[in-house]
């Protein structure tokens, strides 16, 4: 992680991780935590956020917004309004009422705790600083990813996951496409068959900025999967360079995701998602990011609790599809 070296909240920071003064001075800085921490200076944590963002595959995708509360209402319409050409005078028939429904979206305490040596924090040859934010930001990322997948949404955020539904279109779930073999397709054709149904469910609006999630044993299976009609493999490697997605299937980029479960023979799974998950999956951050310096729980070692809030939900149920490995 690149610091800030001329910025004086981070030489403040280093001061508080190897001798704990608090020495900035901003009240909007310094203000104490529900849990008991102070709030970090905005430039670490904007640098953690940043690393949290680069290492979390959803964050990457999905949109996400700052509060101040501790929930985010959003109001969805559920159905289009009834639009139609009319002549002058002609009679405009009644419309039906738009269907809008209210979701809210709370934040959930994340945490990380991590300890050290005193003497590794007094080692001047060891940006300890720089080396404590990475950490705080990878274990953050890898907890938060796997709560916008999985999450149940219990005191995390409810997870994609939690919305399968069935082939068929419903407010309120996920359509799921089947392949009816646990761990793979039935054949190449039925495999083509399956990833034409996903894609061709998602409407036009939708597909400018779509892309698959999936698991390592899912890329692994679509990589061997061809069009029986031209035997051309259905997965494209790009370079990654100039704008280029370095994998594609069916034109469409594809996200790894070790959060999506392994493909497995033996059992049914959901491996594999498609969609526009910046319209269809909503994050939410509370704004200040804290954390605690104890020198005395654990002697002789100082522990760092760290602590940040994060939610997130679908909040759009046509931008999602899943594909189910099972019957």
């Amino acid at each position: 992680m690149t610091p800030y070296l001329n910025d004086q909240s981070t030489t403040e920071f280093k001061d508080f991780v190897q001798t704990g003064a608090v020495t900035w001075e901003t009240k909007s800085l310094t203000s104490e935590s529900a849990e008991g921490g102070l709030v970090m200076p905005t430039t670490i944590g904007d640098q953690v956020k940043s690393k949290v963002d680069a290492l979390s595959p959803l964050r990457q995708l999905a949109s996400s917004t700052t509060i101040s509360s501790d929930s985010l209402d959003i109001v969805v319409e559920r159905n289009s309004p009834n639009v139609g050409w009319v002549t002058e005078t002609g009679a405009r028939n009644e419309t039906d009422p738009s269907q809008l429904e209210k979701r809210r979206i709370g934040v959930h305490e994340l945490y990380a705790k991590l300890r050290l040596s005193q003497r590794l924090i007094d080692d001047a040859q060891i940006p300890i600083e720089e080396w404590l934010m990475g950490r705080i930001a990878s274990q953050m990322a890898a907890i938060e990813n796997k709560g916008f997948i999985q999450g149940d949404g219990i005191n995390q955020p409810k997870g994609l996951l939690k919305y399968v539904g069935t082939h068929t279109a419903e407010w309120g779930k996920l359509q799921t496409f089947s392949t009816l073999v646990n761990g793979g397709f039935i054949d190449d054709a039925s495999a083509l068959e399956v990833l034409f149904k996903t894609l061709d469910s998602v409407k036009s609006e939708y597909l400018n900025n779509a892309c698959w999630i999936m698991s390592r044993s899912a890329q692994s299976k679509l990589r061997q999967i061809k069009d029986p009609s031209t035997g051309h493999v259905l997965w494209h490697t790009g370079s990654g360079l100039a704008g280029e997605a370095a994998n594609t299937l069916l034109g469409y980029p594809v996200v790894i995701s070790d959060d999506m479960p392994a493909l497995d023979p033996a059992n049914s799974s959901i491996s594999v998602a498609f969609g526009n998950f910046e319209q269809g999956y909503q994050i939410v951050d509370r704004q200040e990011l804290s954390i605690l310096r104890d020198p005395y729980s654990a002697k002789p070692y100082v522990e760092f609790y760290a602590t940040r809030r994060v939610g997130g939900d679908v909040v759009d149920f046509d931008a999602i599809k899943l594909i189910h490995f099972g019957e």
